[in-house]
């Protein structure tokens, strides 16, 4: 007992001399001092001489809690190909700014994330757990949504939806998207080309450009063209994989690899393989082309710069014009018919003075498809044809003393012709017009070789008919630039220059240019005298080639917005009898 009075006292002495304690209960007493006096029964406490009084308390936390909202406008759908909805096969994400206003950190924050609408094939984790948003900090906030194949067209409707442990969270917000099914890509060569010089010989270089197209509905990504080459035949860059990269629907690109055949090779024909891949690995092709040696080889290859459209029906893209394909064929020859084709384009290589704007674009694609057309629709045997490509004076005058010649040969049998693509000029001294050869310059005309020069050498021997095509002009204009500032001279042809028994077609008329027809890959005239023949057959007249031709010319340079107007001359005797001309020969 004696213990328990000197504790008690000890107490009460404690409590007197600090009069705080009363108000504060007994925080200052340690916990020791707390659980003796829990230990005591009220009966033990009444012995003392004076009694304490009673105490309560009441502990709580202070809640400081975040207010958090989804920023107004933030709420966004990013797509992979910006196009505003989940294509199958597509990664995207779900985007929004989380606020947090209030005095408290957002902690232990969750994203929830329920799907509605066209849900096949849309992937997306339903529960996120989110960054700390510390107050007054604003968050961005990226949810992955990815797609299968098995994704179908329809509209995806996202809820999204912001838990906070203490019931602080965020309403449910909406987002609505377009859904789009499987769409396959099919890539492919479409068209090819083989140049060089000459002819496909061995230790000749030459290149073998294709036209790489993606004729399905989906965009295909990764695409490559590995070329394979036999033995002895090797690229001469030293890289057989090509990176095209990627290819929209419809979209088409070009792809030269250059190679040469060694003297090893014992093949008769060069035989080209060209593997066509893209991400997939499941929508390519392989091309495969067999090439005889020795066969003619074009002269310049065609780049065609990639597009990227996506038309709903994919048009098989080419290297060629529409009217380079599908000739009209008489199937008939007339062994006394010899033209000479000529395509002057490239005048800047061989003039050091020439700027490369100065080039005839297409003039070598017009002489190729006009030999063909002369060989097909026309029945002139392919040996009696002779192409130039960018050829000099020397080389135009021999191959016109080779025409007349043959002529000379036929004994009066014979059928000329004679067509020109690349640039004229008149003589400014006697306004004689000239046709001017890619090794001479447009500052002496009189190198080249004057028209009348021309009809007298085709009319040097006895012939059935002589028909020359120009695809020039004699103003100074050009399908670029002129070739030479001309001082306002210009050439009027005169009718009765032309001898008999010729036809002369000309492009234009006076002082008239004559242009280049950009989208089909040729001069208008060319193009236009070609696609009458291909749409009339081998069987139409002059009469109604021409005169066809000579309106699509005149109307579709007036929508471009200049004048050219194709004009037809003739041998005095002959202006009412050449528009009933076939085109193809008479039986023989």
């Amino acid at each position: 007992m004696r213990d328990v009075r000197a504790c008690r006292a000890y107490i009460w002495n404690t409590m007197q001399t600090n009069e705080l304690n009363k108000r504060a209960g007994f925080e200052r007493l340690g916990v020791g001092v707390l659980v003796m006096l829990l230990a005591f029964s009220p009966a033990s406490w009444a012995q003392t001489e004076a009694t304490t009084p009673a105490y309560t308390f009441s502990i709580r936390k202070q809640i400081q809690p975040p207010i958090l909202n989804v920023v107004e406008g933030s709420l966004a759908f990013v797509d992979g190909n910006g196009n505003d909805a989940l294509d199958a096969e597509e990664r995207a994400e779900l985007v929004f700014s989380l606020r947090n206003d209030g005095p408290g950190d957002g902690l232990g924050l969750r994203a929830l994330v329920r799907l509605a609408g066209t849900t096949a094939g849309v992937q997306v984790d339903r529960e996120t757990s989110l960054p700390t948003v510390p107050k007054g900090a604003t968050k961005e906030v990226r949810i992955p949504v990815r797609s299968t194949r098995a994704t179908a067209d329809g509209r995806l409707v996202l809820t999204v939806e912001v838990t906070e442990p203490q019931g602080f969270g965020v309403d449910p917000v909406q987002l609505e998207c377009a859904t789009v099914a499987f769409a396959a890509p099919r890539v492919a060569v479409v068209d090819h080309s083989l140049t060089g010089g000459g002819t496909l010989v061995k230790k000749q270089p030459f290149d073998l450009e294709v036209l790489i197209q993606n004729t399905g509905s989906g965009e295909a990504r990764d695409v490559t063209a590995t070329l394979r080459l036999p033995a002895g035949v090797f690229p001469l860059s030293g890289n057989e994989v090509a990176n095209v990269g990627s290819l929209a629907s419809g979209a088409f690109t070009s792809v030269v690899f250059s190679c040469i055949i060694n003297q090893t090779f014992t093949a008769e024909a060069l035989a080209l393989t060209v593997d066509v891949t893209e991400s997939y690995r499941e929508f390519g092709g392989t091309w495969k082309q067999s090439f005889p040696l020795n066969s003619a080889l074009a002269a310049t290859k065609l780049v065609v710069a990639s597009r990227a459209e996506a038309p709903k029906a994919v048009e098989v893209a080419s290297l060629a014009s529409d009217v380079d394909r599908n000739i009209p064929d008489c199937h008939c020859t007339h062994d006394h018919r010899f033209a000479v084709v000529i395509g002057n384009e490239d005048y800047a290589s061989s003039g050091a003075d020439l700027d490369p704007q100065v080039n005839v674009d297409f003039a070598t694609a017009d002489a190729r498809s006009m030999a063909d057309y002369l060989e097909r629709a026309f029945g002139v045997p392919r040996e009696n044809i002779k192409l130039l490509s960018n050829a000099t004076a020397g080389a135009m005058r021999q191959a016109i003393t080779w025409l007349a010649n043959n002529a000379r040969a036929s004994a009066g049998e014979a059928e000329l012709f004679f067509y020109y693509s690349g640039h004229g000029l008149p003589a400014e001294a006697d306004r004689t017009p000239y046709l001017i050869p890619v090794d001479v310059s447009g500052s002496s005309p009189q190198l080249g070789v004057a028209l009348p020069d021309l009809y007298r050498e085709l009319t040097a021997h006895p012939i059935a008919r002589g028909t020359v095509i120009l695809d020039a002009c004699f103003s100074g204009g050009a399908r670029n630039r002129e070739l030479v500032a001309m001082k306002g001279v210009r050439v009027e042809p005169r009718a009765d220059a032309i001898p008999s028994p010729l036809v002369v077609w000309a492009s234009s008329s006076a002082d008239e240019s004559s242009g280049v027809y950009r989208d089909k890959q040729h001069g208008y005239f060319t193009y236009f005298l070609l696609k009458e023949i291909q749409t009339r057959g081998a069987s139409a007249t002059y009469g109604d080639v021409f005169e066809a031709a000579r309106k699509a010319v005149d109307r579709t340079t007036a929508l471009a917005g200049s004048i050219q107007r194709p004009s037809a001359q003739a041998a005095p005797g002959l202006q009412s009898v050449w528009s009933t001309w076939p085109l193809a020969p008479s039986p023989r």
